[in-house]
């Protein structure tokens, strides 16, 4: 009998109510699959809150599996987020995010404590700050480059990385977010007479088109405009008069927890490490970091609870009781003897396609080659499909090929369409004057091509100014040795002596800085795996 059903509808019994409940008795991947059932046939959106990072990775990971619409909504620790800076990674899948929230489409959005509890402007604001330019459109250059730096981009003398601006008279190049290819914008006075793609490499143009949305660049954004305020997202709460968190950009969504205990505990020692860095600090600052845990209270909630934990606040429990899939360690001989044992089960085998033509050579049992549109029940069914790992549910037996083989569990690695940088590789994309860093060298200027001779041999060669009015001459055909300088319009950098050591200072300073951050987390890991 051939059953017309996906791995991720049909398997579980969903209860009448999803309202502060408490599911128990499932593993990950049963727990995303339980999680998909509800949100195909709930048609609302989910949030996922777990207490760890890596935890939401995980989930994310499983659920990519069942679905296109989950998303990850990333933060750093509180610690590494006002001690250091907020990784760039992290912020950019959260934009990533809230531009995809955009499209009003279901999504399921896996984040974590920090994430869950992280100010961010209002949805309205967020879409009012979001620019679409047109072909004709009227729309003053000064006021798009204006608007541009309010909403996170950074002038710079040329384009060639995600959230990059120049302006060259009437000529505006924008490298916006969620973009593959920079967009290079034209106008006849305010009338915006072309918009094209080019590449970042070359300039060159790939294609032209009629419309371009570009989403923010950054999550600081402000009711009003104001240039000097600091930019960290704490303050959110001061410079706004509304300030929400993730669930306002997914319009009353249904609510996951997973391990609530624990989150409780992590929470508690967020708080303590609060008010440890604003006693250190001295801090003038006496608002609030991020919102209370008492958020999650006034949502529809439901919880996932990996351990016997009790929950006085649920009123139900539901226990699937799932059971794990023996690891066999590509022993054959065992694999063939369990699958024999399965007599009135379904069995799904979810392998790589690589995989299938392998396994089935070594198997002298029946089985039938389907996909997860067709079933086929109380057989064994191998499929080509990708889960983390296998369970038992009633009836129905799912083994994964991390069940069968020794495999290491691999990550699946998050797409993005951000460009941190491009190498330099033609010299006109340098102008006199740019600031450029020699690894080995340090900061220096770049001062344009000199013609030198060597041995009666003339070459060109690329000058750099150091301190101390000394210089560094590299042979163009070396471009690769040097990249260009990038930080914040208005910082200038510190440039290097090419007779002291102050640039591999420099590096071992911040070689030692990554070594005392990488101690203290592993610290704050230890402690919170206690």
């Amino acid at each position: 009998m051939v059953r017309n059903m996906k791995l991720n509808k049909d398997l579980f019994l969903l209860p009448k109510s999803i309202n502060n409940i408490a599911f128990k008795g499932l593993n990950d991947t049963a727990f995303c699959h339980l999680l998909y059932e509800i949100f195909d046939s709930y048609n609302q959106n989910i949030v996922v809150v777990t207490p760890t990072l890596f935890e939401a990775n995980k989930l994310l990971n499983n659920l990519t599996s069942y679905t296109d619409k989950a998303l990850l909504f990333p933060m750093d620790d509180f610690l590494t987020s006002m001690a250091v800076a907020t990784s760039p990674d992290l912020e950019i899948t959260r934009l990533e995010t809230l531009n995809s929230l955009q499209n009003n489409e279901k999504h399921i959005v896996v984040t974590h404590l920090m994430g869950f509890l992280r100010f961010m402007p209002s949805k309205d604001l967020y879409q009012k700050k979001i620019i679409t330019l047109k072909m004709n459109m009227e729309y003053d250059p000064k006021k798009l480059v204006n608007d541009l730096i309010d909403i996170g981009y950074v002038r710079d003398t040329i384009v060639s990385k995600t959230t990059d601006l120049a302006v060259r008279g009437y000529v505006i190049d924008i490298f916006p977010v969620s973009s593959f290819n920079p967009v290079r914008i034209e106008f006849f006075g305010d009338e915006i007479d072309s918009i094209r793609y080019f590449d970042a490499e070359n300039q060159k143009s790939i294609e032209s088109i009629n419309e371009i949305i570009i989403y923010p660049a950054s999550e600081f954004l402000l009711e009003k405009e104001d240039g000097n305020l600091i930019h960290k997202q704490h303050l959110l709460s001061i410079y706004n008069k509304k300030i929400v968190n993730i669930m306002d950009y997914l319009d009353t969504p249904l609510v996951f927890i997973k391990d609530y205990p624990q989150i409780k505990n992590i929470y508690k020692e967020i708080t303590n490490q609060i008010k440890e860095y604003h006693n250190e600090k001295d801090s003038y600052y006496h608002g609030k970091y991020m919102f209370d845990l008492s958020l999650i209270n006034n949502v529809t909630k439901a919880y996932y609870l990996t351990h016997d934990s009790f929950l006085q606040e649920v009123d139900e429990v539901i226990d699937f009781k799932i059971k794990e899939i023996p690891k066999f360690h590509e022993n054959i001989d065992a694999i063939i003897n369990y699958l024999k044992n399965l007599k009135d089960k379904t069995v799904i085998i979810c392998l790589k396609k690589y995989q299938i033509k392998s396994f089935t050579k070594h198997i002298d049992i029946n089985y039938v080659l389907t996909d997860i549109e067709h079933i086929y029940e109380k057989s064994i069914n191998i499929i080509e499909f990708e889960l983390d790992e296998g369970f038992i549910y009633q009836d129905y037996v799912i083994i994964t090929d991390k069940d069968l083989f020794n495999l290491v569990k691999s990550k699946k690695k998050y797409q993005t369409k951000f460009k941190y940088s491009t190498k330099i590789r033609d010299i006109n994309k340098l102008e006199i004057g740019d600031y450029v860093v020699h690894n080995a060298c340090g900061i220096g200027i770049y001062n344009g091509i000199k013609t030198l001779t060597s041995f009666g041999i003339k070459k060109d060669y690329i000058e750099l100014l150091y301190k101390n009015d000394d210089k560094l001459y590299i042979p163009v055909e070396k471009i690769e040795l040097i990249s260009k300088y990038s930080a914040k319009e208005g910082i200038v950098p510190k440039i290097s002596s090419l007779n002291g050591s102050d640039w591999q200072k420099t590096k071992m300073r911040v070689s030692s800085k990554v070594h005392d951050i990488a101690s203290e987390l592993l610290k704050i890991y230890a402690f919170r795996e206690m």
